[in-house]
């Protein structure tokens, strides 16, 4: 049964049938819910996600608006983190203070966009595929050991979008 609700089969016992009231739920219900799980996810995302002042992230500021004033990384300046990493610092230090929260929360937009439409290309209901996108993609990133800067983030991000886009066009 939970893989008939996790890949929206065509049984009547799925989570909710598209076009059809077969399922367990209305489908206003299912949209509620649905929305509701959502918005609560996401605003544990945007306070999850939040600056702080006390971590590895700081490093890579520093370090990114030090690439900013033209030294060449792993030459001038050190650290071992991969290049994406400190440019996309880079890029942060120079624009509004919050940027680097803002940019976090691009991330991990785009994990969910893209965890939303490979749902979708497995077949999935739109209700399904919004609870993937909208609350296991992003939770799934957001794991006990996620920090504000994590290097993986970008990397990940950038797989699941690429795989997204590859599904899509089969």
């Amino acid at each position: 049964m939970v893989v008939q609700i996790l890949m929206g089969s065509n049984q009547p016992t799925s989570f909710v049938e598209s076009g059809s009231n077969a399922g367990m739920f209305p489908k206003w219900v299912a949209k509620v819910v649905t929305t509701g799980l959502i918005a609560i996810t996401w605003i544990y995302i945007i306070l999850r996600s939040r600056p702080m002042p006390d971590n590895d992230y700081q490093a890579f500021l520093l370090v990114g608006s030090r690439l900013a004033q033209g030294d060449r990384l792993y030459v001038d300046v050190w650290d071992n983190k991969d290049p994406l990493t400190h440019w996309i610092a880079a890029l942060v230090s120079q624009s509004f203070p919050l940027s680097s929260h803002v940019v976090e929360l691009i991330w991990l937009a785009t994990v969910a966009i893209a965890t939303f439409f490979i749902a979708r290309a497995f077949g999935t209901s739109p209700i399904v595929a919004s609870l993937a996108g909208g609350v296991l993609g992003p939770l799934a990133i957001l794991n006990l050991a996620y920090f504000q800067g994590a290097t993986e983030l970008p990397g990940i991000t950038i797989t699941l979008a690429s795989l997204a886009l590859v599904m899509r066009r089969h």
